[in-house]
């Protein structure tokens, strides 16, 4: 199964654009729920062999992470687009993206920069917001 799988996120990140994700129903291009042997690409991609479901195959363990975390009820709250023109600057390497903060730290020797820390920042300041709201009768 990790051959498989491997193949297909060699598949995603060749793609252009690279592909992020891949949902891979169950059911057929008919929107069968019993699907002949040659339309089980579910099975083929997870061995899961029951009738209904989905597999998501994602290009990053965060992506997994965060839905396991959010299945555990733990509260997610990505920035969106939030943080304004900062997102979208592309003069240096940076971290971060819509679903939160982060630095590229390769081999850890690289200090954040002054736009990773605003945006981490950001990010605690907008995840207070909300969740003062959720604490509102």
């Amino acid at each position: 199964m990790s051959e498989i799988l491997s193949s297909l996120r060699s598949l995603m990140a060749s793609h252009s654009p690279p592909l992020d994700a891949l949902v891979v129903p169950s059911e057929d291009y008919h929107q069968s729920e019993y699907v002949s042997a040659r339309d089980k690409r579910r099975e083929f991609v997870s061995g899961f062999t029951g009738s209904a479901g989905m597999r998501s195959v994602v290009a990053s363990c965060k992506l997994i992470a965060i839905t396991q975390l959010v299945h555990h009820g733990m509260l997610f709250v990505p920035i969106g687009y939030t943080f304004g023109a900062g997102m979208f600057k592309m003069d240096s390497i940076r971290g971060g993206s819509p679903y939160g903060a982060g630095v590229f730290a390769g081999d850890g020797s690289r200090e954040a920069t002054e736009t990773e820390l605003a945006l981490a920042e950001h990010q605690g300041n907008y995840m207070a917001t909300i969740v003062k709201r959720l604490g509102q009768p």
